[in-house]
């Protein structure tokens, strides 16, 4: 880090701007870091976020990965192409996934996703039970607020899109229901497209990590986080600034699972000063990271992290802000999104 050290009025003052690192790595250690992306979307996507650069002699590989043969192996079909949104939150898709198996280590049993159709932004909640749906769509709504109001809400006819409290909200909210016919879920391909997109990576990254399945809901909140900021071909940047507007900085993200020290307020002298755990994503909330503690089995919010499996050096990472306090995430806080 450098520092330009100033003179004025006979005192000296320290300027300290805020610079991104540039992360000259490998295209295969991007590809883990972007949740086993792939190579081709990587190459495109450092021309259109802060803070990735990719070695020159590996843009040219093209890696096997067994990981992604695991974890992603479908039987695909050709369908015909939907018409596309013209503006954000023009049409949303909707759908609910579950019960899945097993319980995530927070409770949840089911996760709901709102995938904006213009620029394939997802969005991701988790619920104990479908009656949470509604929570879940408010949640929605106050969350994708600052950048306008939704004008359609594609859905399939399962009953938590049909109950009379779902249907008086959106009619509160002047927003137009639109269903999938019975027995065609293709017709809902956006929002199960991406569900199948998640899980695959969600199931990458806890098979690379070997970190046990109930933490599936921190893999899919990552997925998600990745997933939006990973190049989109339609419109030709990532998700997260087609919606918003604004170019994602990608130089603070980390390889699921890393292991790492996490920074611990308020030690004694002769304490230690830092906590071993596992990297498992990004907190919305606050800027921090989670970290898990296996042996403590608990997720905890952290500022200050240090990287230590990576395979070229250790990297020291802090949130710009100044404090975030370390706590436990609470179990409740599924009702937010990961974008």
């Amino acid at each position: 880090m450098v520092f330009n050290i100033n003179i004025e009025d006979g005192l000296y003052y320290l300027q300290v701007g805020e610079e991104t690192e540039q992360m000259n790595l490998s295209i295969d250690h991007w590809h883990k870091v972007m949740g086993h992306c792939n190579h081709k979307d990587i190459i495109r996507l450092k021309d259109v976020v802060i803070g990735m650069k990719i070695e020159k002699q590996s843009q040219g590989e093209d890696v096997s990965c067994n990981v992604c043969v695991e974890g992603k192996f479908v039987n695909t079909r050709n369908r015909e192409s939907d018409k596309r949104a013209n503006s954000p939150l023009e049409l949303v898709h909707t759908d609910l996934c579950g019960p899945i198996n097993p319980i995530a280590k927070d409770g949840f049993k089911y996760a709901m996703s709102f995938t904006d159709d213009y620029s394939g932004l997802v969005f991701v909640y988790f619920l104990r039970s479908k009656s949470d749906s509604v929570t879940a769509f408010n949640q929605f709504l106050a969350d994708c607020s600052p950048i306008g109001r939704v004008r359609r809400l594609r859905c399939d006819n399962g009953g938590e899109f049909t109950s009379k409290e779902f249907t008086s909200l959106l009619r509160e909210k002047g927003i137009k229901q639109e269903f999938s016919s019975p027995e065609s879920p293709h017709q809902n391909g956006t929002a199960e497209r991406y569900w199948r997109t998640l899980f695959e990576m969600a199931r990458c990254l806890l098979l690379e990590a070997d970190l046990p399945k109930h933490l599936w809901t921190y893999a899919v909140k990552t997925a998600a986080y990745i997933r939006n900021r990973c190049f989109n071909s339609r419109v030709q940047k990532t998700p997260y600034e087609a919606f918003t507007g604004i170019r994602p900085n990608v130089g603070n993200m980390h390889i699921f699972g890393s292991l790492c020290y996490a920074y611990t307020h308020d030690t004694k002298k002769l304490d230690p000063k830092a906590t071993q755990g596992v990297f498992v994503g990004y907190d919305t909330k606050s800027p921090a990271y989670l970290v898990f503690y296996p042996d403590a089995d608990k997720v905890q919010r952290v500022r200050l992290i240090k990287i230590v499996s990576k395979p070229t050096s250790n990297q020291e990472t802090q949130t710009p802000q100044d404090l975030v306090n370390e706590d436990e995430v609470p179990i409740g806080n599924g009702l937010r999104p990961q974008i």
